[in-house]
């Protein structure tokens, strides 16, 4: 998906959530989330298969709950996604990692002005960061960032 817009969702502004076993890889860029209950929507709690969503250049501002979340659980997906060049601003929580199988990947990307989290990780999910990250006028964080390598 690119160069796309989803403004003013009453509920999820794109909600990528497979049913099967099979594997799901999705790419966004450039794509803005505006002013939704939830902004990205990535979930492994249904599926078996792998889950991959890479999002660049692209802007979660002022959603209701969260700009972006990745969600699974033990028996489920492993469930992935990475944001590069992201900006996250305003809303409840910027970025959050929920669940045993889902990992967050964060790099070159900001998140700002969340009025209860900048990040979530919790329940066994992991957010790793390549140490390029601006994280600035948030309430809180929840949970703690893992580094990653740059390579």
């Amino acid at each position: 998906m690119s160069n796309s817009y989803f403004v003013d969702n009453q509920s999820l502004g794109v909600d990528i959530q497979p049913q099967s076993s099979g594997t799901t890889i999705a790419a966004i860029d450039r794509t803005g989330l505006y002013g939704n209950e939830l902004g990205l929507y990535v979930g492994g709690t249904n599926s078996t298969g792998a889950l991959t969503v890479a999002v660049t250049d692209s802007v979660a501002a002022n959603n209701g709950s969260q700009g972006f979340i990745v969600q699974s659980s033990t028996t489920h997906s492993i469930s992935n996604l990475s944001l590069t060049h992201v900006l996250s601003e305003g809303g409840g929580i910027g970025v959050e990692a929920t669940g045993p199988n889902a990992t967050l990947w964060l790099a070159q990307s900001t998140v700002t002005g969340s009025s209860v989290n900048g990040f979530v990780a919790s329940l066994g999910g992991v957010i790793k960061s390549f140490g390029d990250n601006y994280f600035a006028a948030d309430a809180s964080n929840l949970g703690s960032l893992t580094s990653a390598g740059k390579q």
